[in-house]
This record gives C-alpha cells, sequence and structure tokens, in this order.
C-alpha cells in the first residue's frame, strides 16, 4: 500500500527547499527566502536564521557542524549556538547547487556547472575551479560525473569517473556513451542517474551496469529516499512511490525528504509546507 499523509506544517511562505536532520535531533528546513528554520523532532519550530541572500540551495551536516551553499555563490559553515558564521567561502560567482566533502576539502557546484574546492582550514583562500561539470556525484567507489561539453543545457558528456584532484574525467563507463542530467549516490548501490533520455535508472559503477527504474516523468528526475527497513521512496513532479505503489503528491513540488525519528517521512515542498506521510 502506498504512504498515507497524515500531517502538514507551515514552515515558509512558499519554496521550502530541503529538509535535513540537524544537530542534536534537530529538522532543519530551508528556503528560497535565504532562511534556515529549526524544527524539534515533532516538527514544531524552535527558530530561523538567514543564512543567504538568496535561496539556500545545499545544506550538510557534516561531524555537528551545518553547512550551506546558497543562491549569493557562497558557502558558510555554521556555529550550531550562536547562529553566527563561523567560516565564509566565496569564490563562484553563480548560485551553489550542492555540496561534498572530502578530508579536509569542501567542494561545491554552482549553477554554471563548475566545482569550486577550498581546504576548510584556510576560507579566505579563493578556490580551485574545474570548470565543465555538469553532473557529479561521491560514491564509495569514489567520484562520478559528466563533463559539460557546449553551451545548452543539453551538451552533456558520457559518464565517466573523475579524478578530484586533476579536475579529469576517466574512460566512459558504458559503450553507449551513456550521459545523465542528475546523479544521487545511494550508500552501496551505486546513483541514481536521470539519463539524458529522460529515464531513470539505478547505476552499478561496479559492473558498468544500469537498471531502468519505473519512473512517470520526463521533465524531472525522481529523488530517493531510503528507509530505516531498506525500502525505496521515490518522490518528485506530483508523484511518490513506495513498495511499487503509486500515489500522487499533494503538490507537483516535492523537494526534499527524510525519515522521522518515529518512522514518519517529511517532505518538503513548493508551497512552503513540509507533508508528512506514515507507512500503511
Amino acid at each position: 500500500m502506498s504512504l498515507i499523509q497524515s500531517d502538514v506544517v507551515r514552515v515558509f511562505e512558499k519554496w521550502a527547499l530541503g529538509i535535513h536532520h540537524g544537530p542534536a535531533g534537530s529538522v532543519l528546513v530551508t528556503g528560497m527566502n535565504g532562511e534556515v528554520a529549526v524544527l524539534d523532532s515533532g516538527l514544531v519550530e524552535q527558530r530561523r536564521w538567514v543564512a543567504h541572500e538568496g535561496a539556500v540551495n545545499a545544506l550538510r551536516v557534516v561531524g555537528g557542524q551545518v553547512w550551506t551553499g546558497g543562491g549569493d555563490g557562497v558557502v558558510r559553515r555554521w556555529d550550531w549556538t550562536t547562529e553566527e558564521a563561523a567560516a565564509t567561502f566565496v569564490g563562484p560567482k553563480k548560485p551553489i547547487t550542492s555540496l561534498f566533502f572530502e578530508g579536509t576539502r569542501v567542494i561545491a557546484q554552482s549553477y554554471d556547472r563548475a566545482v569550486f574546492i577550498w581546504d576548510q582550514s584556510a576560507p579566505s583562500m579563493q578556490p580551485r575551479k574545474v570548470a565543465n561539470v555538469a553532473a557529479l556525484a561521491q560514491t564509495e567507489a569514489g567520484w562520478f560525473g559528466c563533463p559539460k561539453t557546449g553551451t545548452k543545457a543539453g551538451d552533456i558528456g558520457a559518464l565517466a569517473s573523475f579524478d578530484l584532484a586533476s579536475g579529469r574525467f576517466g574512460a566512459p563507463l558504458f559503450d553507449d556513451g551513456f550521459g545523465a542530467w542528475s546523479l544521487q549516490a545511494a550508500a552501496g548501490r551505486g546513483m541514481l542517474a536521470f539519463g539524458l533520455d529522460l529515464s531513470a535508472y539505478w547505476v552499478d559503477v561496479h559492473s558498468a551496469g544500469r537498471t531502468p527504474i519505473s519512473w512517470h516523468s520526463h521533465s524531472g528526475p525522481p529523488r530517493l529516499l531510503t528507509l530505516n527497513d531498506g525500502a525505496d521512496v521515490f518522490y518528485g513532479d506530483g508523484k511518490i512511490v513506495h513498495d511499487g505503489q503509486v500515489k500522487t503528491g499533494p503538490i507537483k513540488g516535492l523537494y526534499g525528504a527524510i525519515q522521522l525519528r518515529d518512522g514518519r517521512i517529511a517532505m518538503s515542498g513548493a508551497d512552503g509546507q513540509v507533508w508528512v506521510f506514515q507507512k500503511p
């Protein structure tokens, strides 16, 4: 049976772009308005702060530290107690779209399909820029991505391994030159890819195999949440798929999802609300 909607919580007037597990059992919701809202485990708001001028497009919690990447092209590490920026990393001219971490390095991908790399100990230093990276994923087997090959949105090259140190792509993973609009790493399972053919796949980076996933939309990729029991929830573009059952979403734009400590699933949406579901 599909998930059952059980609650909805208003966080922003509109555009709740992501939802994340935060420090000390908190839940963090990021907004288009540049704010991060802090909720408790029952989704009751405790506080909020302005993190960026522009949308908060990316948030990661690493070692108990909260990091954000914004529409202003800035990456910040936050002091959880004071809500003050403990470190600020600048350099990109376009909005940050994703954040990664490796060792002491902070890695951000920007809207202009470039990757910027800083050392955490030197936030004032200009980052190293790697241009022409259309999609990027950090897996247990290493980095993988697709190069940007031209000026148009669809100018994306074949999926391949990626060497962060040199900024170079390896040989294509597939003989047919398969490329992807987006990649999402899944622990122990490779990647979820939305191909240039507008279909979704599981990609096994070890065997260089890919398995189609039933996904209804050709206009956007599925997003993935793996539940505590190992079941997958795919969501986005108006649908939620759980345990092989397809449910029409409460709104078209569902952007982020987590499983709460009590087992419920919370999803952030374009209407600024957090939609809550429970397993049947």
